[in-house]
């Protein structure tokens, strides 16, 4: 039960972080767009 406990947290945390990555590149990739046009 621990290592299921342990690969929750680890594909909670690497989804998260997925999550923060995609936003910040739509992000830049939004900034990119406004100060090109």
């Amino acid at each position: 039960s621990d290592a299921a406990g342990l690969l929750t947290l680890a594909a909670v945390a690497v989804i998260g972080s997925l999550i923060i990555f995609t936003l910040r590149v739509n992000r830049t990739v939004a900034q990119t767009d406004v100060a090109h046009h």
